[in-house]
């Protein structure tokens, strides 16, 4: 059994085929204020992969390091998995996550830890705010102020925390959870909060402390996938939905916001299924049909034809 650390912060930060972005990563933890550090990189990508060798070359850096741990996985299992095993590796009284694509700001966790050190044992963790950034220049500000049981928001897309690398959670509250569901291959921040309201309150430091670039995200594929895991993910916490006074609402923005993404990712005629089920759930309105136009990328149909394909 690992001997945790007190005060003690581990840092897992899975990594799967951008081994271009990972050293940033690190160095934006071992730059951290707080000095009572430990990173743990685990490997996500196959033994034999072009990606195995070029991330293996990229942690060569930090072989001498002793705030840096790095493991591997004998193949590709999913992020959950990592984040599991980076969490069954390290020994820190507090787990912070970090994508191998984002990068904190210096005060991240001196903040969250002084946060979460002046808040009652009902709170499992905190949460800070973040920026959004593309190509170098910063495209969006987020500033939450919300704080508690927030899972109604996070439900409704009101709450963009934006999953795990703006979290400071605390061992034991992981470990009760069991970590991460690892049949989630997408929704695994989502999945893991859900979970977590049930029996504690999230804090906030209202900082901006995390820097995430979408230069590797834009092109993700994003296909039928992306709806059965949907379906699955609603499904799953269908109790916790039912328990809340915004059912409709919730399924409604759920497929609505996927929608759009599918929008974003040029995948028209999946988008159009998720917002016939939002529309499903809860009527459209004239507002969400205007965003649904202003996004929709696929030019040779007219914005008219699409809503009523949707409406209708």
């Amino acid at each position: 059994m690992v001997k945790v650390t007190k005060d003690l912060v581990s840092i897992i930060i899975p990594t799967y085929s951008r081994p271009v972005y990972l050293k940033r990563a690190i160095y934006s933890v071992l730059n951290q204020t707080y000095k009572n550090i430990e990173v743990v990189v685990v490997d996500d990508n196959d033994a034999t992969s072009k990606y195995r060798k070029e991330t293996e070359i990229v942690m060569t850096e930090f072989t001498e390091n002793t705030k840096v741990k790095y493991i591997k996985h004998s193949k590709n299992k999913n992020g959950s998995a990592a984040r599991n095993t980076g969490l069954k590796e390290s020994k820190g009284y507090y787990i912070a996550l970090l994508d191998d694509d984002d990068e904190f700001l210096p005060l991240k966790l001196e903040k969250q830890v002084e946060v979460l050190n002046k808040l009652d044992d009902s709170f499992g963790g905190v949460y800070c705010n973040y920026q959004q950034l593309l190509k170098g220049k910063i495209t969006a500000k987020y500033k939450n102020i919300e704080e508690g049981n927030i899972v109604e928001s996070l439900l409704l897309c009101n709450n963009s925390i934006c999953g795990g690398s703006t979290l400071l959670l605390k061992r034991t509250v992981l470990q009760d959870l069991n970590g991460f569901d690892i049949s989630f291959l997408r929704y695994q921040d989502w999945e893991l909060l859900v979970r977590f309201f049930r029996e504690h309150r999230l804090g906030i430091s209202s900082d901006i402390l995390v820097n995430i670039h979408m230069d590797s995200r834009i092109n993700t594929v994003m296909s039928k996938k992306a709806i059965l895991t949907k379906e699955k993910f609603l499904d799953t916490f269908k109790n916790d939905i039912a328990a809340l006074n915004c059912e409709k609402q919730i399924y409604k923005r759920q497929w609505y916001t996927l929608g759009l993404s599918l929008v974003e990712a040029n995948q028209n005629e999946y988008a159009k299924q998720c917002f016939k089920r939002a529309h499903q759930s809860q009527k459209l309105t004239i507002r969400d049909c205007l965003i649904i136009g202003l996004n929709w990328t696929n030019k040779y149909m007219p914005i008219k034809k699409v809503i009523k394909s949707i409406l209708k």
